[in-house]
């Protein structure tokens, strides 16, 4: 993938994909080249530096020693072309192409790493979307017959309890804007998103939520890094018409995490507000804005 950062902060890319299977043409994203400025920095699976292969992360590679020969590649491409777009594009392969992507808004004050980590774990890390999408936690509980993460299923609840989430579609009484689960969303990208929650009211209210308090702290952060990158394209999509909330849950001495704070930092870029689960009064009012504006008038 690579990212050419614009003066009015869009930036343009490219994703690096492995062709798993060339007939069937099944794709897995395995790495992220960003540009910003006079800057470029790049992250593939495997890597424990720049160049350097860690053979045990890419054992489900059909040849290990050909992905590691095609990162030595585009490395060496990054370091001596004045031009590295041209470059990387211009030797095609069949298991390894790499392909337009789209656009990133407003990257700001960022680096180049900084905007190359956040796409790595919205669109690479450990699966990638798909993997951005499955539970947070290894603790999951039945909701309805469904599972879920322990944190949606106590926001599941406590909209349950107020009677302002429709499941299925049901109809609510004298609920004018209910809040839906896992309502497809169209953004820019070719598939729609499907965050946790929605509610429509004059304006589109998309809340997401991460799990910081459990083990799996990478996880957390990688998730937290779809979840912005999901906010940032539906603002792309939707402009003011978007409100996106992150709902997190943090234990209050792991603030000091790096992995903790550096997903919280990529939330509080795309969301309009970040909401501390754990945090009674940030919790209550919340809670409070969705009732009020499920029951508001049609």
């Amino acid at each position: 993938m690579i990212i050419h950062h614009s003066r009015d902060s869009k930036a343009h890319y490219l994703i690096a994909q492995y062709m798993e299977d060339v007939f069937r043409r099944e794709v897995r994203n395995i790495g992220v080249f960003v540009h910003k400025g006079d800057s470029f920095a790049a992250r593939f699976v495997g890597e424990t530096e720049p160049g350097v292969i860690d053979g045990r992360r890419t054992k489900s590679f059909v040849a290990p020693d050909v992905y590691r020969q095609w990162v030595q590649y585009w490395r060496r491409i990054l370091s001596t072309q004045a031009d590295p777009f041209s470059g990387l594009m211009q030797y095609p392969s069949a298991n390894y192409p790499v392909v337009q992507g789209g656009e990133i808004m407003d990257t700001g004050d960022d680096s180049a790493e900084q905007v190359c980590q956040f796409l790595y774990s919205a669109l690479v890390a450990d699966g990638g979307f798909a993997r951005a999408f499955e539970p947070e936690s290894e603790e999951v509980v039945a909701i309805a017959g469904n599972v879920a993460p322990r944190l949606v299923k106590e926001i599941e609840t406590t909209f349950r309890s107020l009677n302002i989430l429709s499941v299925e579609g049901a109809e609510l009484p004298l609920v004018h804007h209910p809040i839906l689960r896992r309502q497809e969303i169209e953004g820019t990208t070719s598939e729609p998103h499907r965050p946790q929650f929605a509610q429509q009211n004059g304006r589109l209210f998309v809340m997401e939520t991460v799990d910081f308090a459990e083990r799996a702290k990478d996880r957390a952060r990688d998730h937290a890094g779809f979840a912005s990158f999901m906010f940032g394209d539906l603002r792309d999509a939707m402009g003011d018409a978007v409100v996106p909330i992150a709902i997190v849950r943090v234990d209050p001495v792991e603030y000091d995490d790096e992995t903790v704070r550096y997903g919280l930092s990529m939330l509080q870029k795309t969301a309009s507000e970040v909401i501390d689960w754990t945090n009674a009064a940030q919790r209550a009012e919340f809670v409070e804005a969705r009732r009020r504006t499920a029951l508001a008038a049609a």
